[in-house]
């Protein structure tokens, strides 16, 4: 078992990420996992806190989890989504990797539980240990990857500037970062 706590107090470091002034969120983050040999073993959950300890209330905002994995030779990942399964993944375009040999690992990131949010009275969603009546666990909403700059337009959003922070929102929201629609019939 692992845990920290991270925040956004610091507008040092706040704005030099993506340039937006502090929230006041706090994170406390529980990462676990067992020693199995079953479907278990290589699984890592982390559970995430979030308490507003800014003066701001924050009535309505997106989770985002970003990643970046190099499964050996970066050059060769591939990455989708799975919107059934609140699933994204990463694999290897070729069946030998540089580093890993064959076959070349995979990895998934799954959305277990979601966030809560208001429902209808006979919904129910799981919330702190337990089952709260009125509430629906939220699924994953969009899905957006970044790659090197000969991607265009999936490229990390701007750091150090204003503009970075609302790019990263459009991502968020399933858009490219300049707020275009992103239509991919694949």
């Amino acid at each position: 078992v692992l845990y920290y706590v991270a925040n956004d107090l610091d507008s040092a470091r706040t704005t030099f990420v993506y340039g937006a002034y502090p929230i006041g969120l706090e994170f406390q983050t529980t990462t676990f996992a067992f020693d199995r040999d079953d479907e278990l073993d290589n699984v890592v959950y982390k559970k995430y806190h979030v308490i507003n300890k800014g003066n701001n209330t924050v009535e309505n905002m997106f989770l985002s989890y970003w990643h970046d994995i190099d499964l050996g030779n970066a050059n060769d990942d591939r990455t989708g989504s799975d919107s059934t399964l609140n699933l994204s993944y990463v694999f290897n375009e070729n069946e030998n990797d540089v580093i890993y040999g064959s076959p070349p690992p995979a990895v998934g990131y799954r959305i277990v539980q979601g966030p809560i949010v208001s429902a209808t009275p006979q919904d129910s969603a799981f919330y702190n240990g337990s089952w709260r009546k009125g509430f629906r666990n939220l699924s994953v909403y969009s899905y957006y990857p970044y790659f090197s700059p000969i991607f265009l337009p999936y490229i990390t959003p701007e750091q150090g500037v204003p503009a970075g922070s609302m790019q990263s929102y459009n991502n968020m929201s399933g858009l490219h970062k300049d707020g275009s629609l992103m239509i991919n019939p694949l």
